[in-house]
Parts: structure tokens; C-alpha cells; sequence
């Protein structure tokens, strides 16, 4: 019987608590940290690809933050382990 993989989890989405759109500022791409460092969450950012641009899975940074009780919430201003 050929072997299936399973499906792809869902990218988390990002949440703000704000009911207004709140100006913040995104970290270049050209200054995005490296593994072993951290980020500040911006709108618009998702664990997948914060993971992704640097080489980890969103799941493998969800481990790394204990904090995150949810990877389908992250919020604006949460500070990420990478």
C-alpha cells in the first residue's frame, strides 16, 4: 500500500489585541536575527514564517517559547526565543 504524509498543520496566525491598527515596526529582512536570538512579534508575522526565514520549523519554535500556550495565537509586542 503506498504510504500517505500527513497533512501540513496550519501556518499560526497573529492576533493583535488592538481594535485599531497600531503602527509597528517590522525588523528588515536584511536584520532579521539569526538562531539563538530574539524577535519582537509584528503585525502581520506568523510563527511559520518567522521560523521559515530562518531555516527552523514553526513547530521547532514553539518549543523553544513555553510562553506561547497557543502557536495559533501569537501577539503583537510577544517577545519569540529563535
Amino acid at each position: 500500500a503506498p504510504e500517505f504524509a500527513p497533512e501540513p498543520a496550519p501556518a499560526p496566525v497573529v492576533y493583535s489585541e488592538a481594535s485599531e491598527s497600531v503602527p509597528v515596526e517590522s525588523i528588515p529582512e536584511s536584520e532579521t536575527p539569526a538562531s539563538g536570538s530574539k524577535v519582537v512579534v509584528a503585525a502581520g508575522d506568523t510563527l511559520f514564517d518567522l521560523a521559515t526565514e530562518r531555516g527552523l520549523t514553526w513547530q521547532q519554535v514553539w518549543d523553544m517559547n513555553p510562553q506561547i500556550v497557543n502557536p495559533d495565537q501569537i501577539l503583537v509586542g510577544d517577545v519569540i526565543n529563535l
